[in-house]
């Protein structure tokens, strides 16, 4: 069973993130980019799987279940990933943005690791006494940058829209930028010279 209700509709670079590897799951669960803000989810069944639940008469019932209008709407956000190549562009702009963060990463020893597929990216720190990734994190709300963060692991998880553009990005990194003259006049002075 592959969960991609995070990591599917294009999220990684492909459809789903399971095609990175080498897995065909029986089981599929997807939401949140199914619907693109409309709150519908599926879940897909091989015929192995489906069939001795169908012919077993079991039947499962809640409040959403068969709803037309959700039905529509994922129909429409997998034509529009699929006619307009966001998926692509996706994983362009997600190598792009990749490769941003492993320029900073080189600039930076505070910069633990890099990591990420498509549009799901990470960025660890190091740890350090007067700065973390929750510091980090509200500098990046300051100036209308909106990302979460998992202080447990110094973490600054960053899941961009597919529909993002190289300037936003450009503009984010430029404020991630650790030895910028915005950073060191005053948001991070306890941070050490490098």
């Amino acid at each position: 069973m592959a969960n991609e209700v995070t990591t599917g509709m294009g999220r990684t670079g492909k459809w789903f993130g399971f095609q990175h590897y080498d897995i065909q799951p029986d089981i599929v669960v997807l939401g949140k980019g199914l619907g693109n803000g409309y709150p519908v989810n599926a879940v897909a069944l091989c015929r192995e799987i489906a069939e001795p639940f169908e012919n077993s008469g079991l039947r499962y019932a809640q409040s959403h279940q068969n709803d037309p209008l959700g039905c529509a709407v994922a129909q429409e956000v997998i034509n529009i990933l699929r006619e307009e190549s966001w998926i692509v562009r996706g994983e362009e702009i997600g190598k792009y943005f990749l490769k941003g963060l492993q320029s900073l990463a080189k600039k930076h020893p505070i910069v633990k690791d890099v990591r990420g597929c498509g549009m799901l990216l990470g960025l660890e720190l190091q740890p350090h006494e007067s700065f973390s990734v929750e510091v980090l994190y509200h500098t990046l709300l300051e100036q209308g940058f909106l990302v979460g963060y998992y202080p447990a692991g110094n973490i600054l998880p960053m899941d961009p829209s597919l529909t993002i553009e190289r300037e936003s990005i450009d503009q984010f990194l430029k404020v991630l930028d650790f030895g910028s003259t915005q950073v060191r006049a005053g948001v991070f002075p306890s941070l050490p010279d490098e």
